[in-house]
């Protein structure tokens, strides 16, 4: 097996995620989401994945996959994310 240099992956097609969206975007947005610390924005993203019914509600956590969310949701959270807070 040959090993590949960092460098060389820009020709490279990009890891897919089950739902079609690129791993790498996925990756990016997932660590946004666990960086979070406004609890009006966190609710509100709450409130997003909900809608999708993708989602597991344990006694102390709120689980969900980004890789099984449908379009739209990753497209609201990335819409989310992106506005000001105010």
């Amino acid at each position: 097996m040959e090993m590949i240099a960092e460098g060389d992956w820009e020709g490279a097609e990009p890891e897919i995620a089950a739902n079609g969206e690129e791993m790498k975007g996925l990756m990016e947005l997932q660590t946004r989401l666990a960086t979070m610390n406004d609890v009006t924005l966190l609710r509100k993203v709450v409130q997003l994945i909900q809608r999708s019914g993708k989602y597991c509600l344990e006694d102390a956590t709120f689980d969900f996959d980004l890789c099984t969310l449908d379009r739209e949701t990753i497209d609201s959270l990335r819409n989310c994310l992106l506005q000001p807070r105010t």
